[in-house]
């Protein structure tokens, strides 16, 4: 299952406010743990969902954050009361002392605001905080240094799938140019100095970004909507004039076969809106997975008689 799948998994349309802000909550505190949990993806797509008025953007905000920091600080006390005993155990295999000594060195020489800048390169975010607590660094610092960048952190993140409106599919690409920026940045600290580095960082973002932004806004991106808001969006679309993806599910005991692989099926809207539905046609093989009553995002063009053309493998379930 792809990042982008797993995090509408966990984020359906349909599910309480409550529930989401729940699974910003957890998921944030499950990074710090488990960096690979893309919880950057889980909180653009709550983003999003607070852009369609879903959820509360701010309270998505203030789950964001207040997981994130208890993550943090939980790992920085696990690394600073049990790390050095697990050093001495199987651990000690893959750090040896004398890294943790240059460890300890690292933060002397940059100090607390080496955490707070750790926070905006996912690679290595994770692992910055409880090698403070196995360094021994003071929790006040890593406290204050941590929050503050969290808070940025998660208001950028958060901001950019609310940003985003229609387009989804920019926010991901945003993010995904970002995190690629920022693994090459760290693929290049040994051969920089920090304030070089800093300023290309700044620059390779920036540049990045508006790369990206510009792209969001051809004609062949595909915008993203709920069954509910197409038909207040018809003249948009319209002058849109290429794909959209239409996110919904298939009423129960509407899907006809015609000749071949012709289907014909209606969509309805979130399960708060259920009056909101729309006709699809599709030509080509269904998914496996696709029945009455799942949830879809269908990817096509909208017709002038308002049925939604779906392109070949179109049909995505969830």
């Amino acid at each position: 299952m792809s990042l982008d799948r797993l995090a509408e998994f966990v984020l359906d349309p349909g599910i309480p406010a409550i529930v989401v802000y729940g699974v910003v909550f957890a998921s944030c505190i499950l990074e710090s743990f488990f960096p690979p949990w893309p919880t950057d993806v889980i909180s653009v797509y709550a983003g999003f969902l607070a852009g369609r008025g879903q959820v509360d953007s701010w309270l998505v905000v203030v789950a964001a954050v207040s997981g994130t920091q208890a993550g943090v600080m939980a790992t920085f006390w696990l690394g600073r009361r049990f790390g050095r005993a697990l050093l001495a155990g199987r651990l000690g295999r893959w750090l040896r002392a004398d890294r943790l000594t240059h460890l300890e060195g690292w933060f002397a020489r940059y100090g607390a605001p080496a955490i707070a800048v750790s926070r905006f390169f996912p690679g290595i975010r994770a692992l910055v905080t409880p090698a403070a607590g196995l360094a021994g660094f003071s929790a006040w610092k890593v406290l204050w240094w941590s929050g503050v960048s969290v808070i940025v952190w998660n208001v950028l993140v958060v901001g950019l799938g609310v940003f985003a409106g229609t387009h989804l599919d920019w926010a991901r690409q945003v993010l995904m140019g970002y995190n690629l920026v920022a693994a090459g940045i760290l693929l290049r600290r040994r051969q920089e100095k920090i304030g070089r580095k800093l300023g290309a960082s700044l620059l390779a973002v920036g540049g990045a970004a508006g790369a990206l932004l510009w792209w969001s806004l051809q004609p062949d991106r595909s915008y993203d909507f709920f069954v509910d808001e197409v038909e207040g969006q018809t003249l948009a679309i319209r002058r849109h004039d290429g794909p959209i993806r239409v996110h919904g599910k298939v009423v129960v005991g509407s899907l006809e076969q015609y000749s071949g692989t012709d289907y014909h099926f209606w969509m309805e809207g979130r399960r708060d809106r259920p009056s909101a539905v729309i006709q699809a046609d599709y030509i080509g093989s269904l998914p496996q997975s696709f029945r009455s009553g799942v949830e879809i995002v269908a990817t096509g063009t909208l017709a002038h008689n308002g049925r939604l053309e779906i392109q070949p493998d179109g049909i995505r379930t969830q």
